[in-house]
């Protein structure tokens, strides 16, 4: 650690920062400011405008009681020439704040005080200081336990204990976390970023390096990585904390409609500064551990009976207002997705429950534990590839009572609460199987298999005005007799004793091929009351398997062309 020497204004390196009393200097760069090389050379240094905030701070550490020998400042006093050095400055600085004796806080915006002036008009003057703006300040406002801010002439106009109902309301950091740096450290996730959530930085990167300290993370520098600094903070801070209100951000675009689960800055956790993390013993093992699939899970997943938000991930925190007062419970809404678990969907807003009705008996039997994922990121071309997975997802309606859903395979690209297969990437096949119970009116059961293969060789969202959609579809369906199981179709009836292995070979495939000809728009398999069905008989059951034509209205999708797969089940007599 580089401190300057008050009385030489030389530089002196010490291993420790505890190996000598110093002062420290808070501000805003300007033009012209001293970097470590310039210091070397008293006339280079006495040059620039920035050596005067030196002079200063050293004078002002002489004058101190009791008076410090040495100081410390950012501009001169770290050579960031050396990437090793820098790298160890920016994860020592909390500390290095924390334990000075005194930290200067320069407003160079700061109105000098002429006489007396009104204490609504100094905070609003205060109000309006750039230092407040800043995302390397909050650290240098919290961390140091004596702060004392001067205005541009370098008049005191109070301590940080004296002004701390003024920088409350400023900062919206509550003044005891102001006052002890390490309750500070032991507020929430989402209550910290929201201190910096309308603080900037002029690179990228610093957006989470200048709150490594706050969150008692140490880690790397790699200027260059833009917005993946603040994912690989995020990442840092989950492996040392079960506070989930890291996860309760609100995208600042209308237009999201699917992300993954981490924030893209702390801008994101401004309107989160009253979310609380609450106890929960009964969950007290409970762990998420971040995978090279995402957000591991082992926990409840709500099922809602209705609503576009299907799932929920609770969070385990409250929402508060007037002195912590609670009002709701927060959760988050995800959206399943093929072969990679969850998304959350709707970012723009958070799930509240009424927290004097706590959770309802609804909501406690439709959860459920299981062990899922949920995305880390998603880049704007998967979020596309999602919702195309839902525009050619193939739901299964069951349109009889009596109808029992048995087993599902793929499960990683079934979503049981919508019903449907979600189909995988551009020019991959989907094979799957539904098995189901069919029992008629007089109690007779049958059990079924549905199996198919499907592919789509093209990838589009919205069918152009002139392109003709055809549709080739041909099903199996097996339905047990005896010990075995019959598998029939329109062809051909033989007995296999193992449908799942049997439907890695066979099955049915669903071509989808688009065609730019307008003379093809007649064709007969493009008309919009579907596509005709095909019809299979068990002894005196029928079931008809229809593919047809449809649209998927789906909140916040583009509508396009689906294919949808109907079973109806008569009764046997």
């Amino acid at each position: 650690m580089w401190l300057i020497n008050a009385t030489t204004l030389k530089l002196e390196f010490f291993h420790n920062a505890t190996d000598a009393p110093y002062a420290i200097l808070s501000h805003t760069w300007g033009d012209e400011e001293v970097s470590f090389r310039d210091f070397q050379d008293t006339s280079t240094a006495a040059a620039r405008k920035g050596y005067g905030k030196i002079v200063q701070t050293c004078e002002h550490a002489l004058k101190h009681d009791p008076p410090l020998q040495y100081c410390w400042v950012d501009t001169c006093c770290i050579d960031k020439s050396s990437s090793a050095e820098l790298t160890e400055a920016i994860n020592s600085m909390w500390q290095w704040y924390k334990q000075s004796r005194a930290c200067f806080v320069f407003l160079s915006d700061l109105p000098a005080r002429d006489g007396m002036s009104s204490p609504e008009l100094f905070e609003a003057e205060l109000s309006k200081c750039r230092w407040f703006e800043r995302g390397w300040t909050l650290q240098e406002l919290i961390a140091p336990p004596n702060v004392l801010f001067y205005d541009q002439r370098w008049g005191l106009r109070g301590t940080k204990s004296e002004l701390k109902s003024q920088l409350e309301r400023i900062t919206t950091v509550p003044w005891e976390s102001l006052l002890d740096c390490d309750e500070a450290q032991d507020c929430g996730v989402a209550r910290k970023m929201s201190w910096a959530s309308r603080r900037r930085t002029t690179r990228v990167e610093d957006t989470a390096y200048c709150l490594l300290g706050l969150f008692g993370v140490h880690m790397p520098l790699i200027y260059g990585e833009g917005e993946q600094a603040f994912i690989r903070l995020q990442e840092h801070i989950i492996k040392d904390t079960h506070d989930r209100s890291i996860f309760a951000w609100t995208s600042l675009s209308d237009n999201e409609v699917v992300r993954g689960i981490f924030a893209s800055s702390p801008a994101e956790f401004i309107h989160s500064g009253n979310i609380r993390a609450v106890a929960n013993h009964s969950k007290k093992d409970v762990e998420f551990t971040l995978t090279n699939k995402g957000m591991r899970f082992t926990d409840y997943i709500t099922i809602f009976p209705e609503g576009r938000d299907q799932h929920g991930l609770d969070l385990e925190c409250i929402e508060v207002i007037d002195k912590e007062k609670p009002v709701g419970f927060v959760w988050i809404p995800l959206l399943r997705i093929a072969g990679c678990g969850f998304v959350r969907i709707w970012p723009g807003t958070l799930s509240r429950s009424n927290a004097f009705r706590g959770i309802t008996k609804t909501l406690l039997l439709n959860r459920r534990m299981e062990t899922f994922f949920v995305a880390k990121c998603i880049s704007p071309s998967l979020a596309t590839t999602i919702a195309n997975q839902y525009i050619r997802a193939i739901p299964i309606i069951w349109n009889l009572a009596r109808i029992t859903l048995l087993r599902v395979e793929p499960q990683d690209y079934w979503d049981s609460t919508k019903g449907l297969f979600l189909m995988p990437s551009r020019g991959r096949t989907l094979v799957g199987y539904v098995r189901f119970r069919l029992i008629s009116a007089y109690g007779q059961e049958i059990q079924c298999l549905l199996g198919f293969r499907v592919h789509y060789p093209y990838m589009a969202t919205i069918l152009p005005e002139n392109a003709c959609e055809r549709v080739f579809a041909t099903y199996h369906l097996w339905t047990n007799k005896a010990d075995d199981w019959l598998f029939i179709s329109s062809a051909q009836q033989q007995t296999i004793s193992d449908p799942e292995m049997f439907l890695s070979h066979i099955g049915a495939e669903v071509l989808h091929s688009m065609r730019k000809d307008a003379e093809n728009r007649d064709h007969p398999c493009c008309n919009a009351q579907g596509l005709g069905f095909k019809t299979y008989v068990h002894e005196h059951t029928r079931i008809v398997i229809q593919v047809q034509r449809s649209k998927l209205a789906e909140e916040g999708f583009e509508t396009g062309e689906v294919l949808q797969i109907e079973i109806s089940a008569y009764d046997f007599n």
